[in-house]
């Protein structure tokens, strides 16, 4: 043998291993010796790479309290926000130029900061699926589920005003006079939709928002989204759940209230007035359901009281939800009353088979009785009354808890439907009122322009 056929022998030996030791299958002995140094480089790191294929409830747990802490300073950054457009609209606070290109920018940074940690809360949260092995570990923010969702919050957050939109105007008529609207104001009517975000974070704070009730949910199947975590609230903390619901609703629609009815008393600088009067009217459609006495003159100012009656018809059905649900029984108490209808239900039938035997006693000491016909009646309807009260023991027996509750579900689909008839009875008679004021506006223009030609 010579050197050549060594060196042969020595290359196949490690051709081979390399083979084996990589679990491949091709046997190919025409490898050079590069290839075969890189596959021996890549079995090694496999083997020194650490595989996790469980989850670390510690990480987990660290994700979500640091999601949960960014929630908590975007609830912040959106309250301060709307407390500083509120004074850059006071006409009393700052009717200088610069204080309100002061407030402008300091919005606009705001808001910027805002976006960032709107995407870092997404951000956080789409880490904590992957920690959870839900997700790929390798799967981008930009092709996943919470992609669409970022997406929507953040266009909502870019409707904001500006420097550069502060003069622009939008005039419109009402009874012959013309009027005017700024851009910002009209942006920061629409900005009032953050209520709805400030309701998500707030549902995202909760307690029962956090790792280990999101692992136990996943066991049912059920993710913590905002509607099973307002369903929780419901059932746990109604009280704050409503408080909190009517302070935001109250407060942003005064505010898009205030602004809708602020453009027809320009020149009146009593605008704090006219603030608090907008205050106790959304207050009063909020509880009455209605515009009471007051008729906004904007169309703007009736949509915005219209969407407070409907929040407030909202938060009723709430309320009365909670009570319900307050004074429904609980188990022991279902029970309790289970065992005193079997007590009297046992005391009827007692009576029930007292009767009968007296009367079979009268039958059988009086053979020749005249009577005896009608106690054969009275038996006979005595048996059939005891069969009907058996028939309801059988029932009280049988009746658990899941009859129970199907029997509670379908009272409150009957009380559901009743509200939905009311709300729509409610629409339409908002809409015979508009008819009604429509034709009155139409018949005093009418009379103010035959009086003056």
């Amino acid at each position: 043998m010579n050197q050549n056929d060594s060196i042969n022998q020595v290359t196949y030996a490690k051709q081979f291993k390399t083979g084996i030791g990589t679990l491949g299958y091709e046997r190919s002995f025409s490898v050079s010796q590069e290839e075969i140094q890189s596959k021996e480089n890549n079995y090694q790191k496999v083997q020194e790479k650490e595989i996790i294929c469980f989850e670390d409830s510690r990480i987990t747990k660290l994700i979500m309290e640091g999601h949960k802490l960014i929630e908590n300073f975007r609830l912040q950054l959106i309250l301060v926000i709307t407390a500083l457009w509120f004074l850059e609209i006071d006409d009393e606070i700052f009717i200088e130029k610069q204080g309100s290109d002061l407030i402008l920018w300091l919005t606009f940074s705001l808001n910027l900061i805002l976006i960032l940690f709107t995407f870092l809360s997404y951000l956080t949260l789409m880490n904590y699926w992957k920690s959870t092995l839900l997700i790929p570990k390798d799967q981008s923010f930009f092709h996943s589920d919470q992609m669409k969702p970022f997406l929507i919050e953040t266009g909502f957050l870019l409707i904001f005003p500006t420097v550069f939109t502060r003069d622009i105007h939008l005039t419109f008529t009402l009874k012959n006079n013309e009027y005017y609207y700024t851009v910002n104001e009209i942006i920061i009517m629409i900005s009032t939709l953050r209520s709805f975000q400030i309701l998500f974070i707030y549902l995202r704070l909760c307690k029962f928002y956090n790792s280990q009730t999101q692992r136990l949910s996943l066991n049912y199947g059920i993710m913590m989204n905002p509607k099973f975590l307002f369903k929780y609230l419901i059932h746990s903390q109604p009280t704050y759940l409503i408080i909190s619901m009517f302070t935001i609703t109250f407060w942003y629609c005064t505010i898009a209230m205030w602004i809708a009815e602020k453009a027809l008393q320009r020149e009146n600088l009593q605008t704090v007035q006219l603030f608090k009067h907008c205050f106790l009217e959304v207050i009063l459609s909020l509880l009455a359901y209605a515009y009471e006495d007051y008729v906004p003159i904007t169309n703007l100012g009736r949509i915005i009281l219209s969407y407070a009656a409907y929040a407030g018809f909202v938060m009723a059905s709430i309320i009365i939800s909670a009570i319900i649900q307050a004074f429904e029984q609980e188990y022991g108490e279902y029970q309790a009353c289970v065992l005193l209808d079997k007590l009297i239900m046992k005391e009827n039938m007692y009576q029930v088979t007292s009767n009968i035997g007296e009367q079979f006693y009268y039958i059988m000491k009086f053979d020749k009785n005249p009577f005896t016909y009608n106690r054969v009646k009275i038996i006979q309807a005595e048996l059939k009354e005891f069969q009907m009260l058996k028939r309801q023991y059988k029932s009280i027996i049988s009746e658990n808890v899941t009859n129970l509750f199907k029997r509670r579900s379908r009272e409150s689909n009957d009380i559901l439907d009743e509200y939905q008839d009311i709300m729509k009875m409610c629409k339409y008679q908002n809409k015979q009122i508009q008819e009604m004021l429509e034709e009155l506006i139409s018949l005093q223009n009418y009379h103010y322009h035959n009086w003056y030609d």
